[in-house]
Parts: structure tokens; sequence; C-alpha cells
């Protein structure tokens, strides 16, 4: 038997070499247009193929994918990994045109079919389903669309910080994680407005100390926390991400507490350095006046 070359298997797949943008549609979330960012690369020798997603919903997992000829096989195929802890082996196929995925499990097939355009800059296709063996049927249609050369590093770093925001919110929000978590120790943070809180501080433990650990305290007897309701909007635009954001908790005094914020902030490695918070000063005043620190 003829060794087979894993290069000359892989060679259409160049054209998908480098960075998209990504949007999908899917029958759970109804009117959304989920979004996120995915690249291509090989791995040093050219003999596997590296495809990583990034999606900004939480109800779609990030993912690694390893495209190649694998030990004692002849065709291709994918291993696909994802952040919900999920293996999949896929069988797939590109000719430079059409990129083919197939998974033929009995109770759960996928198969995906996507064509890429004349000029190379969109890859759109869908993904289908086959439960208990009814048959497929459409559920995941995407769109890729190829970042620019020069902009690719720019778009990268802005999914990312988009991402690394919007999972720190929802940690808050739902009790996992502290907010604290997503700033640098050198940060800079700045309240704007007539609040008592108003001024700039320096270094995370300066803001924690003075404004965040005494915030908290005027909840610390109450079962409802002050957390994040609605997350908005999460703007991202590079190295800046905006957030507007409602908060509500119910005080030590029994009283609810709601206020609405826009925080404005500059990342770098996934951290804020830089912050600036605008909330309705006369609600906040009313209650740090009013409430004991528990």
């Amino acid at each position: 038997m003829a060794e087979v070359d894993p290069k000359a298997k892989l060679e259409p797949f160049q054209a998908l070499i480098g960075e998209w943008t990504i949007e999908m549609t899917h029958p759970t979330v109804e009117d959304t247009v989920v979004r996120g960012w995915a690249t291509y690369e090989w791995l040093e020798g050219g003999r596997f193929l590296i495809q990583r997603a990034v999606n900004e919903h939480p109800d779609f997992p990030d993912s690694l994918s390893v495209i190649g000829v694998m030990e004692g096989e002849e065709d291709l195929s994918m291993q696909y990994f994802d952040s919900r802890g999920v293996h999949r082996l896929y069988a797939v196929g590109f000719d430079g045109r059409v990129l083919t995925l197939e998974r033929d499990v009995p109770g759960f097939g996928q198969r995906g079919s996507a064509q890429l355009s004349d000029d190379g800059s969109t890859l759109a296709g869908v993904w289908q389903l086959n439960e208990d063996d009814q048959g497929y049927r459409d559920d995941l249609a995407f769109t890729y669309r190829r970042v620019p050369g020069r902009e690719a590093a720019g778009n990268r770093r802005t999914e990312a910080n988009r991402k690394a925001v919007r999972d720190a919110f929802e940690g808050w929000r739902d009790g996992t994680s502290q907010i604290t978590d997503l700033f640098a120790a050198e940060m800079v943070w700045r309240i704007e407005g007539r609040a008592v809180a108003s001024k700039e501080y320096r270094g995370r433990k300066q803001f924690v100390d003075q404004v965040l650990t005494p915030f908290a305290a005027r909840f610390a007897a109450s079962s409802k926390p002050f957390r994040p309701v609605a997350i908005r909007s999460v703007h991202a635009d590079d190295d800046t991400v905006i957030v507007l954001w409602d908060g509500r908790g119910i005080a030590n005094d029994g009283e609810p507490y709601e206020n609405s914020h826009a925080w404005f902030m500059k990342m770098r490695d996934g951290k804020v350095i830089d912050g600036t918070a605008f909330y309705d000063s006369a609600s906040f005043n009313d209650l740090w006046n009013r409430v004991t620190p528990d």
C-alpha cells in the first residue's frame, strides 16, 4: 500500500488559512445572530491544520479542532474539542471550494457543508442534525467572513476582549465569580459624577478597599446581594470595551437598590487597566448614607 502524503491531502485547506469573523443562526436562539471569530493555521511541519473558534453567546462553546491524516489512517478527519468538555470525531473533506464534515453516530448524526466564495472572502454553509435516526434537518446556519490581513490582529483582540468582559459580567451575575477577577492589579479606575465615591482610584486594591468592599457590606445581611440583572450591551473596539448594564440588590435595611451603569474600560492581556464608570449618583448616595455596613 502506498504511503499517504498528509500534506498533499491538506493542500486545498491553504485557502482557509487566516482569520475569520463568524455569524451563526440557530433555532434555539430565534432572531439572534451569534457572533464570534475563528482562525485556521498550520501546525509546525504542515501535517495538521488547527482551527480555533470563539463565540460571544454563552450557549455556544469555544472550540479547537485538529484536521489531518491521523496515525494509522488514510483519510482526513477532524478531532473536535470544546469548552464543554465535548470531544467528537468527524470525517472531513475540502476540494478548495466545498467543505464537508460528517459524523455518522446512531441517534445523533451530524453533517455539514459549506462553500467558499469565488474570491475566497466568505465561507457559508449549514450544519444538519439527525436525532434518533429520524432523518436529517437543518440545525445551524453559519457564515465565515475573512478578515483582511492588516485588520486580523485587531479583530482577534477585539473579540477576545469582548468575550473576557462578557464572561466576567455573566459570572458576576450568576454568582460564580467576582468582577474583581477582571481587574489588573495596577489598574486606574474613575467614578464620574457627584457620588460620594466619585474620584480616581490608583490600583485595584484602593478601589476594592474604598468602594467595592464597603458597598458590598451594605448588602451583606441580605440573601440578594447587588449583582447585574441585565447586561444590555457589550461593545468592543480593539482594546476598548464599553458595557451598559443594570444592577439590583436588597440592602441590609430590606429596601431594594437599583442603578444603571456605563463602564468604559481599556484592556491589556485580558484585564482592565483603565476604567471610567457612570451611574446615578443620587441613588448611590442615598444607599451609602442610609444603610449601615454589616
